[in-house]
């Protein structure tokens, strides 16, 4: 049989000139128990290096037997073939690429086959590369780019977990790549739907093949996301425990090596903690369900007991939550960490040092006090000059005090107030929480189902109102419209008007369809309420709906405003429709009614939708133009916090020549005398009294307290995340959405002017700005650099030049530097100019110190 098959492909060779039926005839030979491998690896190379480019023609025409066989032939051995014909990609031409990629295809379909060989796991992740080399460049769409290949291939690992070999190392491989998100998102239901039975050895596999934070980290955010578009209440205790028995299962479950889950446990507790402080989703639900996964892993005592109190915890479980106070009380201590640690970083560690407190008993606190020197810290950062700083410690001595003490011995400084300070007062109440003590109606354990569940229609979470067969709640009130509307229908339905002799039924038909558009135009009313707004926006298939929200959705958002918690619970979901309106329809000003709706959304409830707003930009899903429209409503939203007029009919919207004139002209209306007014020989004197006492009232600056956290450094993370990599999203490589970048930057440095954030903020810019010295620019986003300088030496500090050269001296020197090489260097005369202000600004700071 292995002489045949030789004969068969010495056949095909060009030499001894083959017809169709010869190449049939090879393709068409069994893979028998007597073809011994290496005859058969000739076969394939043969058919891979001879067959297919010489008789590529007849494999791509409309008879499908040959190419049939061809299929049957490769895949009769797929661990022979794969690396035959991965290493032909380098040298084929464009016809049988085609097919070359079309087989691999097939070849890649099913990882089983190569389940029980390590070798094939590297080979299997390099089947994307080693196309891309060959191609040059490929369709976004096509199943070979990086992430559907990697979620196709994930997908059926998760499924085949049984029998395969290496599931562990091929999806740690697949990590290792880059393709976390990917790989998780893909496969998460899946486990959810195996209810995590076998994973936990997978994923220890996977981690020493790539990074156990990074699956930390990925599945962490996944499950937070879920809870987020999904709107549910993330404070929901029963959602914590749900979703922390199904982590705990997933991750740790025990199977038998008490020691080596504990240790895994402690790694994914600290990285939770410690080392997604800084990341721009996290926030206190992150440190909740950490915590409850690495509780319910490690076990709970005292189950069957009505109720559940600290001794409900297992010793190992204390172990590992007093080994992470330690760390955290080291964090929190490290002067490094006070002077120049973010304050999103500050409050995530305060917070976790908060919710890690609650778990311990009165003792174990009074014991941690005696051996940390806790209380010194604590005074060092009252001693801050910073009042957030100063609040956060504030926050730790009030917990620790009513952990430990009764009655009247606790204190209460009075220094956070109710309205004020909610989010410091909502750090301290996790001290309260205790997620993995607490029993609700219905434990987490007891009911095992996926809170993330994946639909094969992408369109199905838009259309979960259009369900016929919805089940009616009987408790449901309707409104009158709603009622109204019911009727209406019901009424139509049923009442249908026979023709009149002179129509025809045709007549009657057009004049019954365009009544019911008129009447449905007609019913749709401006909302009320802000979930009306958020159906009308989301509501694709009514063009009429969807201009109405977005006619009444800044005037709507602008009543709401400190008005009960009906804006705030829903505002990322409201920013989120706003942002992805459709473009299905030629609506009109939809862009400026977007961007004057989201300032309105930001200015009304920074704190709850900016951090939303800010991850959006840095995404790589949304496009250029909503890009600019986010920074341009943010923009918006920065001005009118900080007390700044804007003119929404200025159709330019040239923010430089906004900002310069602020630098040259003092804000406020200009007097004038009209021509008519003032008579010649005729001397008048016109009193101002009047208008300057109006004008003595002071308006408070909103944007205190939050111009840096808020706005400033996340979007200063953003910038670096994608600087790094340098990914096709980033901002930096789009002339105009790096220059809109930049000046909003610039509002909110010049909004914040006299906020506690401004040094901080002129700090960063410094850091920011002066780098780009060395970079390439194109000349707009130069200019806007500049401006930020501008903006420094005569805004931010302008009556405290000697302040500004005592904090900055380098960093003045710099500037000074780039503006003289700008000066020398450049031939643009807008940039010359703003060069020029700056400089003669410095020369006067530098004089008037001397």
């Amino acid at each position: 049989m292995n002489e045949q098959l030789r004969i068969f492909d010495d056949a095909t060779l060009p030499e001894n000139k083959p017809n169709l039926d010869t190449i049939r005839t090879c393709l068409e030979q069994p893979y028998e128990s007597t073809i011994r491998p290496l005859a058969w690896k000739h076969h394939v190379r043969n058919i891979i290096q001879t067959v297919i480019p010489n008789w590529s023609y007849a494999f791509n025409t409309n008879n499908n037997t040959l190419r049939l066989a061809l299929y049957d032939t490769m895949l009769r051995a797929p661990k022979i073939t794969l690396p035959i014909l991965l290493d032909c990609l380098s040298y084929s031409n464009a016809t049988t690429l085609e097919l070359y990629i079309d087989l691999l295809k097939r070849l890649t379909a099913d990882p089983v086959p190569y389940g029980d060989d390590r070798f094939f796991c590297s080979l299997l992740c390099s089947v994307p590369t080693r196309i891309a080399n060959a191609l040059g460049v490929g369709g976004q769409e096509s199943w070979y780019i990086d992430k559907n290949y990697f979620a196709r291939l994930a997908q059926q690992v998760a499924r085949n977990i049984d029998r395969l070999d290496y599931p562990g190392e091929l999806l740690g491989k697949i990590i290792r790549l880059g393709h976390a998100d990917v790989c998780i998102t893909a496969i998460y239901p899946i486990i959810l739907d195996q209810h995590g039975k076998g994973w936990s050895g997978i994923w220890t596999t996977a981690e020493s093949y790539s990074s156990s934070g990074k699956i930390t980290e990925t599945i962490l955010r996944l499950v937070q996301k879920q809870h987020q578009e999904e709107g549910s209440d993330n404070n929901n205790t029963y959602n914590i425990q749900k979703t922390a028995t199904q982590l705990a299962i997933i991750l740790f479950e025990n199977n038998g090596d008490r020691k080596s889950v504990a240790f895994r446990v402690e790694t994914f507790l600290s990285y939770a903690y410690l080392r997604l402080a800084n990341a721009s989703w996290t926030n206190t639900n992150t440190l909740r369900i950490a915590m409850t996964t690495a509780i319910y892993a490690l076990g709970l005592l005292q189950l069957g007991t009505v109720g559940y109190d600290e001794t409900s915890i297992s010793s190992e479980s204390l172990r590992v939550i007093n080994n992470l106070i330690h760390r955290l009380i080291d964090k929190w201590a490290d002067p490094i960490f006070l002077k120049h640690g973010s304050y999103k970083e500050q409050q995530y560690i305060t917070a976790g040092l908060v919710y890690a407190f609650g778990y311990l008993s009165t003792a174990q606190i009074e014991n941690l006090m005696i051996d940390t020197p806790l209380r010194s810290f604590i005074h060092r950062w009252f001693e801050s000059s910073d009042q957030i700083k100063m609040k956060l410690a504030v926050v730790v001595a009030e917990t620790i005090s009513e952990l430990t003490e009764e009655g009247a011995s606790r204190l209460n400084f009075g220094i956070l107030k109710q309205h004020e300070d909610k989010k410091y007062l909502d750090i301290k109440k996790l001290a309260e929480k205790r997620d993995a003590l607490i029993k609700v109606k219905q434990s987490a354990c007891d009911d095992y189902r996926p809170i993330i569940e994946q639909s094969s229609n992408p369109q199905s979470s838009d259309n979960e109102h259009g369900d016929d067969d919805e089940e009616l709640d009987p408790d449901t009130i309707l409104t009158g419209d709603q009622e109204s509307d019911e009727e209406e229908e019901d009424n139509d339905d049923d009442l249908e008007p026979y023709p009149m002799e002179e129509e025809s039924d045709d007549e009657v038909l057009d004049e019954k369809n365009n009544g019911t558009k008129a009447r449905n135009k007609k019913r749709a009313k401006a909302p009320v309420y802000i979930q009306d707004l958020i159906l009308y926006l989301k509501d694709d298939e009514d063009p009429v709906k969807l201009d109405i929200g977005l006619s009444t959705a800044e005037q709507l958002i602008r009543d709401k405003t400190n008005v009960g918690s009906e804006l705030s619970e829903s505002a990322t979901e409201l920013a989120k429709r706003l942002i992805h309106i459709t473009k299905a329809y030629d609506l009109d000003n939809t862009i400026e009614r977007q961007k004057f709706s989201l300032g309105a959304l930001i200015a009304a409830v920074p704190e709850t939708v900016t951090g939303y707003m800010i991850d959006q930009i840095f995404d790589r899903n949304i496009s250029m133009e909503q890009k600019s429209m986010i920074l341009a409503s943010i923009i918006l939203g920065v001005r009118e916090l900080s007390g700044t007029t804007i003119d929404p009919k200025n159709e330019q919207d040239q923010l430089s020549l906004e900002l310069e004139k602020k630098l040259v002209i003092e804000e406020g209306n200009i007097p004038t005398v009209s021509s008519k007014s003032a008579a010649i020989g005729k001397s008048r004197v016109f009193s101002r009294r009047m208008d300057i006492e109006k004008r003595k009232t002071t308006n408070r600056n909103r944007l205190s307290g939050i111009a840096g956290p808020v706005f400033f450094f996340p979007l200063l993370v953003g910038w670096w995340e994608g600087a790094r990599g340098k990914a096709r999203s980033w901002l930096g490589r789009d002339a105009l959405l790096a220059e809109r970048f930049v000046m909003t930057l610039l509002v909110i440095m010049h909004g914040a002017t006299n906020t506690p954030d401004r040094s901080r903020i002129v700090t960063e810019y410094f850091e920011f700005a002066l780098p780009l010295r060395f970079v390439k620019l194109p000349q707009a986003v130069t200019r806007s650099i500049l401006l930020g300088f501008d903006i420094i030496v005569n805004i931010n500090y302008y009556h405290q030049s000697g302040l500004l050269l005592q904090e900055y001296p380098q960093q003045l020197a710099e500037t000074k530097n780039w503006l003289e090489d700008i000066m020398e260097m450049v031939n643009a005369d807008d940039l010359k100019q703003v060069a020029l202000r700056i400089l003669a600004r410095l020369m006067e700071i530098s004089m008037s110190t001397d």
